[in-house]
């Protein structure tokens, strides 16, 4: 089975712009955000939180920062896993283009991805929330 991709575009403030994308087939999902940050950023944390509506299983995550700029949690609960992304104490983000993405294998099943859920927030700014 092939992959199939969707993309959505939420309005966020000035400095950053989104896009989230899903790839999947009956074994693994991944669902990414990619966010190109116009000014240098302090304080950053990309939220992602998969509904446990099937039988998901061996939660991961990646991003494109490296060099230990950005910390990644995994909280995986009965009903949820929950995929934190934050710029660790001290450290800056440049501008460009980035992307964070949640994996986790499908256990041949496909799912729905409307109630998993990401919020962007940088700095003291407002929360900028949406679904995949």
């Amino acid at each position: 089975m092939n992959p199939t991709t969707t993309d959505s575009t939420p309005s966020l403030p000035l400095f950053i712009d989104a896009t989230t994308s899903v790839s999947a087939n009956m074994y693994n999902q991944e669902e990414t955000i990619q966010f190109n940050n116009t000014v240098i950023l302090t304080d950053l944390s990309i939220t992602i939180t998969v509904q446990k509506t099937l039988n998901i299983s061996n939660p991961n995550s990646y991003d494109t920062i490296g060099g230990g700029i950005i910390s990644r949690a995994i909280n995986n609960r009965d009903t949820q896993v929950i995929y934190t992304f934050s710029i660790t104490n001290g450290n800056i983000l440049c501008s460009r283009q980035w992307s964070v993405a949640a994996q986790f294998y499908l256990n041949d099943q496909t799912r729905n991805t409307n109630n998993d859920t990401y919020a962007i927030q940088t700095g003291f700014y407002q929360i900028i929330n949406g679904h995949f």
